[in-house]
């Protein structure tokens, strides 16, 4: 669906990345925003789109006000909930709320393929046909094998989770744990004046751990966030440190089984990042343009370098921060160079 334009909306980065991740088979054109009021300064600025994949629970500006803000501008395409929290009256508070539709987490794919269907599908062309999320019949077994298991991951349900596709999965693991590991950090040191952010962090938790089926982590994380919103600070402190050492357990469990694949499959080693990809990057940060950005640092972390692989690094960070003007300012002075 080349023709689609969708918006991201969700504090978590490993959430944006995983729903990325099942946004490009469709060839989507793609924004994401990591709060509430990212999105609303987006819509403001007469930004337009197909879809608006909103989560439901953020901080500051959660996902109804969000949504109830941008409606309030005249906005009249679709919006449709992110949500751990499917249960048949939660329909309800969405659509009384703006939205037309909700998306359980971890994102289900065939709900996924269906809301694309409906909201973007050419209908010119009068197609009926869904468009099913690619399968690797090479990959899609090797997850559930005694080879990649995982400790605190069912790795077999995780690959599910993703239609089968070990890549994807891959990827998703490899956004997991730099980010499990920040929003674990957040959720040290906490008191009765942080328990309302300790809710929504460990809230963030839970969902991208259910996100690769880190299951046991994902309920201790759940039973936290009920504690928390009750305003038992008491059974948060009881509970917080054995939470903190498991997640900290399964970031180390998924770096050391990564960086072990890394090993097993090394990239090719090339004398430095290619100028003519360093190029096309700057037009496109020029232009704003994330899919072929996302293009470009595919290529260039296929491989790894003699000199200047920490520049690789560099980038990736920017991009993830979507900081255009500390890319287009760096990658003007070394193609200068």
């Amino acid at each position: 669906m080349p023709y689609g334009k969708v918006l991201v909306v969700d504090d978590m980065k490993s959430n944006l990345d995983v729903a990325t991740l099942l946004l490009n088979p469709y060839q989507l054109n793609i924004d994401t925003a990591e709060s509430g009021v990212e999105a609303v300064d987006l819509i403001k600025s007469g930004r337009a789109y197909d879809i608006i994949f909103m989560d439901h629970m953020m901080p500051g500006m959660d996902g109804i006000e969000t949504a109830n803000n941008i409606r309030g501008f005249g906005y009249k395409d679709p919006i449709i909930a992110l949500t751990a929290n499917a249960a048949a009256e939660q329909r309800e508070i969405f659509l009384a709320n703006g939205f037309d539709d909700f998306i359980s987490k971890p994102i289900n794919i065939r709900q996924l393929d269906d809301i694309l269907n409906r909201f973007i599908r050419d209908r010119e062309r009068g197609q009926n046909e869904e468009i099913d999320m690619p399968v690797s019949a090479e990959n899609s077994g090797d997850a559930g094998s005694p080879a990649f298991e995982i400790p605190g991951l069912n790795t077999e349900a995780g690959l599910a989770l993703y239609g089968g596709d070990l890549d994807i999965y891959l990827s998703v693991l490899r956004s997991y744990a730099p980010n499990a590991a920040d929003v674990t950090e957040r959720l040290r040191n906490v008191s009765r004046e942080t328990l309302s952010d300790y809710a929504i962090n460990v809230h963030g938790l839970k969902g991208i751990s259910a996100g690769v089926a880190a299951d046991e982590l994902k309920e201790a994380a759940y039973d936290l966030e009920m504690k928390a919103k009750s305003g038992d600070l008491e059974g948060v402190l009881a509970g917080n440190e054995a939470l903190l050492k498991k997640a900290e357990e399964v970031v180390s469990a998924v770096r050391d089984r990564l960086l072990l694949l890394d090993r097993e499959n090394p990239k090719p080693l090339l004398p430095c990042p290619d100028p003519k990809l360093l190029a096309r990057m700057k037009e496109s940060c020029k232009a704003f343009d994330m899919n072929e950005i996302d293009d470009i640092m595919d290529e260039l972390e296929s491989a790894d370098y003699e000199e200047d692989g920490d520049l690789v690094t560099w980038l990736r960070e920017r991009v993830d921060d979507l900081d255009f003007a500390a890319l287009g300012s760096r990658l003007s002075e070394l193609l200068e160079q």
